[in-house]
């Protein structure tokens, strides 16, 4: 298995999943807010025309794989727990500055990370 098949146990964000689970086999949970969600396949279709019609890049993910990719993910609600495994559990927090956007509080074990996508 490759790196991200092994260590990988949950994925949080939006902009790279066609690679991740269509190009590269990840197979495990994807987890975003539903406006997340709702919104993700326009803006990875815009994504993906501009780098392969404006600036012709090869190997990109196919509208296809998006529908396909879009269709495993799980929504979670603000405040909401998702148990992962008997380890790992993510909670969504408000983030407040776009539809959609959440923090997550990942814990694993006795440790925990906050994710937010403004400062990654």
């Amino acid at each position: 298995k490759q790196w991200y098949q092994r260590r990988v146990r949950v994925m949080l964000t939006a902009a790279l999943i066609p690679f991740f689970t269509e190009k590269f086999g990840y197979n495990g949970p994807l987890i975003m807010t539903a406006p997340t969600r709702a919104i993700a396949p326009l803006l990875l279709e815009d994504y993906r025309k501009i780098s392969v019609d404006r600036y012709g890049e090869a190997g990109f993910f196919t509208t296809q794989q998006i529908k396909t990719c879009i269709k495993k993910v799980r929504t979670i609600r603000v405040h909401e727990t998702i148990q992962i495994d008997k380890d790992i559990s993510v909670k969504c927090y408000y983030a407040g500055h776009v539809l959609g956007a959440g923090m997550f509080l990942v814990k694993v074990g006795h440790q925990s990370v906050l994710y937010t996508g403004d400062y990654n």
